[in-house]
């Protein structure tokens, strides 16, 4: 008597491998799209070795006009940090987005801030940045008047 139950149970767990295999790919691509990174772009050129990362990368053109730029603040502690290179941060309340991506509608008149994690807040601008007499630079976004306290460079410590 021959056992034929051994070819039929390597058949089976080759199937469940292969379904194993292709679940996964597809958990992958369904995370790596949600990130919104790219599994077919070509790998980035090799720079020289004297070159730095600052100095291949191209200069960020903002879609907003640069009196925007700055760290912005309310009376009620809302802070909006609209930066040169072209993203934003926010703390409002008990959410807060660092990197978010920015939106100026001056025409809608609207300012977003948005993660990629689909955390986002939108204001509506009532005033765009003035400078009131005294010197300060203000905006008014839903009502509220919000202080600029600071400059829009990207590269300053979120210390002041």
């Amino acid at each position: 008597m021959t056992n034929h139950s051994t070819p039929r149970k390597a058949a089976s767990a080759l199937k469940i491998f292969a379904l194993i295999c292709v679940a996964g790919a597809i958990v992958v691509f369904a995370l790596a799209s949600f990130l919104g990174i790219s599994l077919t772009r070509p790998a980035a050129p090799a720079r020289d070795k004297g070159s730095t990362p600052s100095a291949s990368k191209k200069p960020v053109v903002l879609k907003f006009p640069r009196t925007y730029l700055g760290k912005w603040q309310s009376r009620d502690g809302t802070i909006l940090w609209i930066k040169s290179d072209g993203k934003a941060d926010f703390h409002a309340g008990d959410t807060d987005v660092s990197g978010g991506i920015l939106i100026v509608d001056e025409k809608k008149k609207v300012l977003k801030i948005s993660s990629v994690f689909d955390i986002s807040k939108q204001w509506k601008i009532e005033r765009g940045p003035t400078k009131k007499p005294n010197g300060e630079t203000v905006i008014k976004l839903n009502g509220e008047e919000f202080k600029r306290v600071g400059s829009g460079d990207a590269l300053e410590s979120d210390a002041s």
